[in-house]
């Protein structure tokens, strides 16, 4: 399994330090499918091959001569590879990169705005996730019918990349951070110690939590409401996959989940229920708007408009985890 050591420095300037995490898809061959058209990620190769690494600049022999700034600018100017890094693995995997929209929160660090960055994005990547714009907690709206409205920055996110064609992989569908704690509570009024709150690390009052039908009903209407956007709005060829649930193992519990709100009220089988709703949404949208995309949908292949649907996590490569992951989602009797 190859690793792109040498271009963390760069990843971390692209994405301006901005986002909470940095996601990125994996190569083909590091799929293992775990259902119909759902794959995890498996990064557990804890001891990469760094000899499968193409050299992209040549080894210099140190010197204790003093330096020529000069001239080491010319060098490195010189040694630049050519071909964008997405050329350069092309036959590897996607190169990814996580950017945020300036007009989010005003950061002027971000990505999308900055022109410069904007252009580095277009000749080195093919493949973007959102840093945060995405997210629940930007994205629910417990006073529409439909559980979503989408934040102005996803969409302009969504708009930039459909434009300059580059695929994007939509994050997240469902986490237990970044998520407004409304969805958990009886009247969309979540409480701790009596009190409203809007703060999604809160511990809730027990009584003012829903049962676990109320709450997979709301998970289905979020997830679908998301997947019918995508498909309406003109980004189901953008948008190539989804992390549909992110984050939910914990090595310190007996069966490795987090104990999250979502894990307390309906069980682990909340994970089943999020991947079964993201896939029945996709078939049921890629079917209903095809013809927006050129595609009938008696006849066509809807394979361009179908997103891979993935679980997201992050420290893949730890053997406990990777052991966790895999046994949720194949072996558990809920998924079996």
């Amino acid at each position: 399994m190859r690793r792109l050591l040498p271009l963390s420095c760069l990843l971390l300037l692209l994405a301006g330090c901005g986002a909470s995490e940095v996601t990125g898809p994996v190569p083909e061959e590091q799929q293992t499918a775990v259902g119909d058209n759902t794959d995890i990620e498996d990064t557990a190769d804890a001891s990469p091959d760094l000899s499968e690494i193409p050299e992209l600049l040549p080894q210099k022999e140190r010197s204790t001569a003093p330096a020529d700034p000069a001239s080491e600018e010319n060098d490195t100017e010189k040694a630049l590879p050519e071909q964008p890094l997405k050329d350069l693995y092309a036959d590897s995997f996607r190169m990814g990169v996580s950017v945020q929209a300036i007009d989010h929160w005003g950061d002027p660090t971000a990505e999308i705005g900055n022109p410069d960055k904007e252009a580095i994005i277009r000749r080195e990547f093919n493949s973007m996730t959102f840093g945060n714009e995405w997210k629940p907690a930007y994205n629910f709206d417990p006073s529409s019918p439909t559980l979503y409205r989408t934040d102005p920055a996803a969409e302009e996110l969504l708009t930039w990349a459909k434009e300059n064609g580059i695929p994007v992989r939509g994050h997240t569908l469902v986490w237990h951070s970044q998520c407004n704690p409304a969805i958990f509570a009886r009247d969309y009024i979540a409480l701790t110690n009596g009190s409203r709150t809007n703060d999604w690390n809160a511990v809730l009052d027990p009584d003012c939590l829903v049962d676990a039908a109320t709450l997979t009903e709301r998970l289905r209407t979020y997830i679908r409401s998301v997947m019918e956007y995508v498909y309406s709005a003109g980004f189901a060829d953008t948008v190539y996959a989804f992390d549909v649930v992110n984050e939910a193992t914990d090595e310190k519990t007996p069966d490795g989940l987090r104990q999250s709100y979502y894990y307390q009220i309906i069980g682990p089988e909340y994970l089943y229920y999020c991947f079964l709703f993201a896939r029945e949404a996709e078939l049921d949208y890629a079917r209903e708007y095809a013809s927006l995309y050129g595609l009938d949908p008696e006849k066509d292949d809807l394979t361009p408009i179908l997103p891979k649907l993935f679980y997201n996590d992050y420290n893949e490569w730890y053997p406990k985890r990777v052991e966790i992951i895999t046994r949720f989602l194949t072996e558990d009797a809920v998924n079996a």
